[in-house]
């Protein structure tokens, strides 16, 4: 997370999140959440690109 915020300003376009297998994920769903999180984390570096 601190990585993909140290990039904020920056010209981000896209990310992705590889290698997630929910049907192997422990039953909290702990890969699951963290990909989740992470993907919120591209997403937002994205749209503050839109702003300017």
């Amino acid at each position: 997370m601190r990585l993909l915020r140290c990039v904020r300003g920056k010209d981000v376009i896209g990310g992705d999140v590889v290698c997630l297998m929910p049907t192997k994920d422990h039953p909290n769903r702990i890969t699951a959440h963290t990909a989740a999180a992470i993907m919120f984390e591209i997403v937002s570096l994205v749209a503050d690109g839109f702003r300017g």
